[in-house]
């Protein structure tokens, strides 16, 4: 067996498929790192695809321009409303001067009494059915609670029975209040009554309270008829009046 593989064919033949399978595995290897590295060298590229750097910057550049095309076309809008509200402005016989933002539309009291003067004395136009009874009005600035009304006015007005008499229709009684503050010292049961009111041509509803004619004497300044509430002197202030003490 020994001899078989000495012979020099055999021998030969050995040494050149061992050559040849060196050979192939060399090849083999060889060729596959050159295919592999190739293949990392190797750069995709189509026609819808760019370099990440300039591919961002597109997008960013296109959303800069479509914001862009968005707040030109805001200003546009915004221009072709007021274009509109100035030419209605105009068709009303409004300034378009008044439109702008150092006079945006806004409550405003009636011209006729913008800055009105009203004093601590004025004459109250006290509402009844079928007629108007003036009377004479003390605006109170430390008047906290309701307007007060003396007795005998409100029997002038109607508002409640003279003694001995039956009440009227128009001469029911809202309840009672215990009012304190008005006489010093004192607290006084008062019948509260609706009164509607104008001072200065401007009228107020309000509920008022009737103070016995006992006591209206009693208060540090006598002589009127309607003693007007801190509550109702604001909602003349509110209306454009302008109370001088």
């Amino acid at each position: 067996m020994v001899g078989f593989f000495s012979h020099p064919l055999v021998v030969a033949c050995t040494a050149t498929l061992a050559a040849v399978g060196v050979y192939g595995g060399f090849n083999y290897y060889t060729t596959k790192y050159q295919a592999r590295k190739k293949l990392s060298n190797t750069t995709i590229h189509d026609s819808t695809s760019e370099p990440p750097t300039e591919r961002d910057t597109m997008v960013r550049n296109k959303a800069a321009a479509a914001a862009e095309n968005r707040w030109k076309e805001l200003q546009k809008n915004r221009e072709e409303a007021k274009q509109k509200l100035d030419e209605l402005a105009e068709a009303e016989g409004e300034k378009v001067e008044d439109r702008k933002l150092n006079n945006p539309p806004r409550y405003q009291p009636d011209n006729a009494i913008m800055n009105s003067k009203i004093t601590c004395w004025e004459t109250a136009e006290v509402t009844v059915p079928g007629e108007v009874v003036k009377g004479r009005a003390m605006l109170d600035t430390g008047n906290a609670g309701c307007t007060l009304l003396s007795e005998k006015f409100a029997q002038q007005c109607g508002l409640i029975a003279k003694p001995g008499e039956q009440p009227g229709v128009f001469q029911q009684t809202l309840g009672m209040k215990t009012i304190s503050g008005v006489v010093p010292g004192a607290k006084v049961d008062c019948a509260l009554v609706k009164l509607n009111y104008a001072i200065g041509g401007y009228p107020l509803s309000v509920v008022a309270a009737v103070l016995p004619e006992k006591h209206v004497s009693g208060v540090s300044k006598p002589g009127w008829d309607l003693l007007v509430s801190c509550d109702d002197i604001k909602v003349l202030q509110s209306a454009g009046f302008r109370l001088e003490v």
